[in-house]
């Protein structure tokens, strides 16, 4: 299955303090509030988070993520995760932390790759629309959380 890829980096300032910024943005079970098409997050036995993304379809293209992920926390410093089993989706990144005189800054790095049941040709077509997509997905989220810290 073709695979697709996208990116998000950004740094910025959130006028809030550093503990309540890194509590909301380490804890899944928090931060998935702000996943629009999120349909289920269960943690799960060994630690991890299992989630399951609503179904996506467009053009005849159907797409439903479902992966499971650990999280590791460093106290209010950092928070950085990674897929782990099976699944068609993969996230991994880091988020660091650290307390400026405007709140805190936030400096964040996420990959997102999903596997969709696409031919081979139509997938050279539409992966720089689709991994442009993903990217622009994990912005419209920190625009979320952001707002939802500052309020």
């Amino acid at each position: 299955m073709p695979k697709f890829e996208g990116t998000e980096q950004r740094t910025f300032t959130v006028k809030a303090d550093l503990a309540k910024v890194a509590e909301v943005m380490s804890d899944p079970m928090v931060f998935s509030r702000f996943v629009l098409d999120l349909e289920t997050i269960e943690p799960t036995e060994d630690g991890a988070y299992h989630w399951r993304l609503k179904e996506i379809s467009e053009k005849g293209i159907h797409f439903k993520g479902d992966y499971k992920v650990t999280y590791t926390r460093d106290g209010d410093k950092s928070v950085s995760w990674e897929t782990i089993g099976e699944g068609n989706m993969s996230s991994t990144g880091r988020a660091l932390f650290k307390a400026v005189a405007a709140g805190t800054e936030v400096n964040y790095t996420e990959t997102i790759t999903t596997e969709m049941d696409v031919n081979r040709l139509l997938a050279k077509v539409i992966k720089p629309i689709v991994n442009r997509q993903i990217a622009r997905g994990v912005g419209d989220y920190l625009d979320r959380v952001k707002a939802h810290l500052e309020s």
